[in-house]
């Protein structure tokens, strides 16, 4: 099941990165004619970018935090049901808790770099795309 999910994310990601190719050379195209509406077209797919981004990674956070969860519940690590792709030594005690501990601030440290990354790119991007913005000559 996971090599199927996983073969269907890369079509999918190969998919993107195909149609992705497209429409920035469309984007270069109106550039050349209409500046403002290919900054807006340009911001816009930044903005999908970040929000996949943030998306992405908030699931695998959660899903981080719910594993870890349930160490800490069952003080054993892998927890019950769990499925491990080799033979794994079952951890009980203090080290399963430490595992799940370090699981937990792993996806707390990863949630607040994910949000502090989002909101300074959405900061650079609105200076970056601020058309009305008038080149400055520098002399050195």
């Amino acid at each position: 099941r996971f090599m199927v999910v996983m073969t269907c994310v890369a079509i999918l990601i190969a998919f993107g990165l195909h149609s992705l190719d497209a429409y920035l050379l469309d984007l270069q195209i109106l550039a050349q004619d209409a500046q403002p509406t290919a900054a807006a077209k340009a911001k816009t797919l930044v903005r999908i970018v970040l929000i996949s981004l943030l998306v992405g990674m908030s699931v695998f956070c959660l899903y981080l935090v719910r594993s870890s969860w349930k160490i800490l519940k069952c003080e054993r690590f892998p927890p019950p049901g769990s499925r491990v792709l080799s033979d794994t030594e079952i951890r009980r005690g203090p080290q399963a808790r430490r595992y799940g501990q370090a699981g937990l601030a792993t996806a707390i440290l990863l949630m607040l770099l994910t949000i502090a990354i989002a909101y300074q790119a959405s900061r650079l991007m609105e200076r970056s795309f601020d058309t009305t913005l008038k080149p400055t000559v520098t002399n050195f």
